[in-house]
């Protein structure tokens, strides 16, 4: 009954929220209550080829939304949708109060706890284990047409759980799909989504009081930040953590620890601590159906939250600057210097965030002349798997930018700053392209004249080619014979 799993979730959880002091700057802002016409607009958002045709959704309207991101919270792109097992207003960014946070549908005192329909049953049962009830089911369902040469989608989504880690490996095993054409895609390392994958992440402190959520001071205790796989204590009832064949130990302040808190969410699914899936999704030409799907399992206790980023065809503009997918790319290249040149459309607001696209290096000086910056704002973790950020120097003041990021240097008056921090392994062979698209927005711009923007690569030597890790996003698979062009590895 879900009243008694409440009186003990504190006793084995360790929540995210001991860490939500570094993450307030992060704004995940969710409204609730979304029409299905409104979640298919915001999910295909500038996704040219694809058609809406009709869409359906099946539970409560608080279990619907829509969701900004500027602030980069979890690494997520800058908008998407929510789908929730409970009230998707209470995952907005912000403090972890709770490690066993519920809005439960349905009277279980008349007539059960919102069960599942048969239909339903049979596209859960397979995430989830099988042989389990499923509750609080939240489905959106999209008809949608898709043109000629679009044969895949990919998708950029977070799963986190308030069932974690105090439920890993009982019966009660949360779960998400994504279904095309009836056929589930949702798997991260060849697993369905749901609490018990081993991938799934929270901040466990190695001391302090396990009861509740601790309060530890800034210089506290040591974090393990890894799958937390769980085991049976003796018959009691309760589970216990169990042992990590291979924790990531950090410290307080590390970065990491941002990327799986700053929500309510006791946990999310983060392989190698990226909390952004990603998901390559096979697409017919003419009509298809998609349906996304959540549940509570076995009860309906405990909320289970998805968010999702838009669709982006395999073939797309790259060179309009309006979205870190589809960044400008530089005019030209000084052979002496390395900088490279950017040609500004005029038809761009430049007051407003647009994304530019170098090659990689393990930093930047950039330059604007006939301006100032405004704003900067780093690639999420979904374009650029850089999961420590990186650091921005501006005439000798320091600050921190994290994956999705957003720094305000209005005040500053700065035509020059320098980012640093870009992870070695993305200096790559010129044949594995991956982009590294920095927002910015100007400000103080001279009437009448165009700013000229230009950005010095910061490189290191390397022995050779790093070779590509495995998963990473290389979206827009139509145009790499035009980006071998311009990809060029400075070493």
């Amino acid at each position: 009954m879900p009243y008694i799993r409440k009186s003990f979730a504190g006793a084995a959880a360790l929540s995210m929220a001991v860490l939500m002091g570094s993450t307030s700057a992060h704004a995940i802002q969710v409204t609730g209550g979304a029409s299905g016409q409104s979640l298919a607009d915001t999910l295909f958002l500038n996704v040219p080829g694809l058609t809406v045709n009709s869409v359906t959704l099946s539970g409560f309207g608080d279990q619907f939304g829509t969701y900004t991101n500027q602030s980069g919270t979890y690494g997520l792109p800058s908008q998407g949708i929510v789908l929730s097992t409970g009230n998707v207003n209470d995952y907005s960014s912000g403090d972890n109060t709770q490690d066993g946070f519920t809005t439960a549908f349905g009277d279980e005192f008349e007539g059960g706890e919102n069960p599942a329909s048969a239909a339903q049953e049979g596209l859960l049962d397979p995430i989830t284990g099988g042989g389990f009830d499923h509750f609080d089911v939240a489905q959106l369902t999209i008809s949608f047409d898709v043109a000629e040469g679009i044969d895949s989608v990919t998708f950029f989504g977070t799963f986190g759980s308030e069932e974690f880690p105090e439920f890993v490996g009982s019966e009660f095993v949360d779960g998400f799909g994504l279904f095309v054409n009836g056929q589930n895609v949702a798997f991260v390392n060849d697993r369905p989504i749901n609490i018990d994958h081993p991938d799934f992440l929270g901040a466990v402190p190695t001391d302090g009081d396990d009861g509740g959520i601790p309060d530890f001071p800034n210089d506290g205790p040591v974090f393990e930040v890894a799958a937390v796989n769980l085991v049976d204590d003796g018959g009691d009832g309760e589970v216990e953590p169990g042992p990590d064949p291979d924790p990531v130990t950090l410290e307080p302040g590390d970065p990491r620890l941002v990327l799986v808190t700053g929500t309510e969410l006791d946990g999310v699914l983060a392989p190698d601590v990226n909390p952004v899936l990603r998901f390559d999704v096979p697409v017919s030409t003419g009509a298809n159906v998609f349906d996304i799907i959540i549940a509570d399992t076995s009860d309906h206790s405990l909320d289970s939250v998805i968010y999702l980023s838009s669709f982006l065809p395999t073939e797309v503009d790259l060179n309009d600057g309006g979205t870190e997918f589809t960044p400008l790319l530089p005019a030209s290249q000084d052979e002496e210097t390395g900088t490279f040149t950017f040609d500004l459309p005029e038809t761009l607001d430049l007051e407003e965030v647009f994304f530019i696209d170098p090659p990689v290096a393990v930093g930047y000086t950039y330059e604007v002349t006939d301006a100032e910056f405004k704003t900067i704002v780093a690639p999420s973790l979904a374009v650029v798997p850089d999961s420590d950020g990186y650091t921005i120097e501006i005439d000798g003041q320091v600050f921190t930018l994290l994956p999705g990021g957003s720094l305000d240097v209005s005040g500053l008056g700065a035509s020059e700053f320098v980012l640093t921090g870009i992870d070695e392994a993305l200096l790559l062979d010129p044949a594995n392209f991956l982009a590294f698209p920095l927002g910015v927005a100007l400000q103080n711009l001279t009437q009448g004249t165009l700013p000229t923007l230009s950005q010095t690569p910061i490189t290191v030597d390397v022995p050779s080619p790093v070779p590509l890790p495995a998963g990473l996003p290389l979206y827009i698979a139509g145009i790499l014979g035009f980006l071998g062009l311009r990809r060029l590895t400075r070493a």
